[in-house]
């Protein structure tokens, strides 16, 4: 009975494997396991390329982060003030259109953006130029918060209304 279970948890981890392999064009176990090889062999070589490429295990600064974040700093940019903007936020549909429009709002203009999207979040760089003094400063921070934090989920009534 045991040995039962064992392989039956074996057939399933397989059948698992079978669903997610990119590749996979032959279904029987030793297949399987070949082809796990070589993506694991194709993964770990891209985070090796990654972590050159980015500084060592630095690579949260280039992914987005699990969680909100939103910062803001001044930079020097080809003899004009510029303000860098990072922030990572969930991946949302206009999410551009309404970053570009809330820089607009403080009268910023985007001079350079870089984005990556992973995993239903997104982390963009922004080098903002316009942006003069404290209080747009505060603004920018304000209005980009509004867009990145996630919605304050309230409940209006303790006990949800069935309609038959």
């Amino acid at each position: 009975m045991a040995e039962c279970k064992r392989r039956s948890r074996i057939n399933s981890q397989f059948a698992t494997l079978r669903t997610i392999l990119p590749n996979l064009i032959k279904v029987n176990k030793a297949s399987v396991l070949e082809e796990t090889i070589r993506c694991v062999k194709e993964l770990t070589n891209t985070v090796s390329r990654l972590k050159e490429t980015y500084g060592g295990g630095r690579l949260e600064c280039v992914f987005p982060a699990g969680a909100d974040k939103l910062r803001i700093g001044s930079c020097e940019g080809k003899g004009q003030e510029v303000v860098k903007v990072v922030f990572s936020c969930d991946d949302k549909r206009k999410l551009l259109s309404d970053v570009a429009r809330a820089v607009r709002s403080v009268k910023g203009k985007v001079v350079r953006a870089e984005m990556v999207t992973m995993g239903g979040r997104t982390k963009c760089v922004l080098w903002v130029q316009g942006i003069n003094g404290n209080d747009e400063l505060k603004m920018l921070r304000r209005v980009l918060n509004a867009l990145t934090e996630k919605p304050n989920m309230t409940r209006t009534s303790s006990k949800p209304k069935l309609t038959l």
